[in-house]
């Protein structure tokens, strides 16, 4: 039996195992950016203060905590008709700023990033630790 070998096959294995784990877990944040700031689709979402919120939690917007809710632009549109005169671009830049934020695709680049580190990070890492472990163990033989 070869060791390496077998070792190099439980490692794949376990690697795609980490790369699926860690693409499922960071996948909603892939389509949620996609959808929140992709200002090309009809569902940017626009965030305003949860206590100035109007309309139906769940009809007319979304809240992803007690502080922000986020309506879509036609929902918004709707419900506060002081800001018709705001160019869509205008508006999301004031209501970003509100928040102390800026509408970038930030989910989405922290999604990449986890996928990275963990679905690829940790395997090569412990790849290389185990072929640093291989090379200190081949030093030890008998020649």
């Amino acid at each position: 039996m070869n060791m390496r070998r077998g070792l190099l096959r439980l490692w794949v294995i376990f690697a795609i195992i980490f790369i699926f784990a860690a693409i499922t877990l960071n996948f909603d944040n892939l389509k949620y950016s996609k959808s929140q700031f992709d200002p090309t689709t009809a569902t940017l979402a626009l965030p305003v203060d949860c206590t100035l919120a109007r309309g139906e939690l769940g009809k007319n917007y979304t809240s992803d905590s007690e502080k922000y809710c986020w309506y879509t632009v036609s929902e918004f549109r709707k419900l506060f008709p002081e800001y018709k005169d705001l160019p869509d671009e205008k508006l999301s830049e004031k209501l970003y700023q509100s928040m102390k934020s800026k509408p970038d695709n930030h989910l989405f680049w922290d999604a990449i990033h986890n996928i990275l580190i963990y679905g690829f990070g940790i395997p090569f890492l412990l790849l290389a630790l185990s072929l640093c472990f291989q090379w200190i163990v081949a030093g030890f033989k008998n020649s």
